[in-house]
């Protein structure tokens, strides 16, 4: 098995052992003499997605009721989709100072989003 392990900082380890405690496994791949197994591939990324959302479900985080959370995390969503419609319109034709404020329109509406 090679595991894929990404820290905090977001430094990226390949290695056989599991992931040290305070990293994430973000991939994990099974070989066996004829290569990946697929079944066993399947069942761990499931498994990655059920902790995945558990850990979402479990932050810890509390910034109003679960409505106002999930309303910041639409917020958060909507200006990065706005963000990628603009530049993705004017191409190579956009300026620092339109990215910049594009940036800092993200980062307001994402900054109380935990998980966004």
């Amino acid at each position: 098995m090679i595991y894929k392990c990404v820290d905090r900082a977001g430094h990226v380890a390949y290695q056989t052992d599991r992931c040290r405690p305070g990293t994430d496994v973000r991939d994990l791949k099974v070989f066996t003499d004829r290569g990946i197994d697929p079944n066993l591939a399947r069942k761990v990324e499931a498994d990655r997605q059920s902790l995945a959302a558990r850990r979402r479900q479990t932050t810890g985080y509390s910034f109003g009721s679960p409505n106002a959370e999930s309303e910041k995390v639409r917020r958060c969503r909507a200006a990065k989709e706005e963000r990628k419609r603009v530049l993705d319109s004017l191409g190579l034709r956009s300026t620092y100072d339109l990215r910049r404020t594009l940036d800092d329109k993200v980062y307001d509406a994402c900054k109380y989003a935990p998980g966004a």
